[in-house]
């Protein structure tokens, strides 16, 4: 479906109706990435998907919302076993620390 008002008519807070919601996305999104990070440790893996799949799961690795997510470009995150996710591109751009 294209952009427009069809889609615009679907659209609720966080998402479409009768589709999952974006919490959901990203729980989904993360347990894959935890999955990956569990079996391939360690290693590089690369993971194609979706952009709204993608910024609603780095989101949650970044502990905050990101923008829209690019067509073909690189988003870059690390897993650590003890310290976890970390984020260090975004959009083909280093991604710059949160402020607490």
């Amino acid at each position: 479906m294209q952009d427009g008002p069809e889609l615009d008519a679907l659209r609720i807070p966080n998402g479409f109706r009768g589709a999952e919601s974006e919490e959901d996305a990203a729980d989904r999104g993360l347990a894959a990435l935890e999955a990956l990070a569990e079996e391939f440790g360690g290693g590089r893996v690369l993971v194609v998907a979706h952009g709204s799949l993608l910024r609603v799961s780095l989101s949650r690795v970044a502990g905050r919302p990101l923008p829209s997510i690019e067509n073909a470009v690189l988003n870059l995150a690390h897993h650590h076993a003890v310290e976890g996710w970390r984020l260090e591109y975004l959009n083909g751009e280093p991604l710059a620390p949160a402020v607490v």
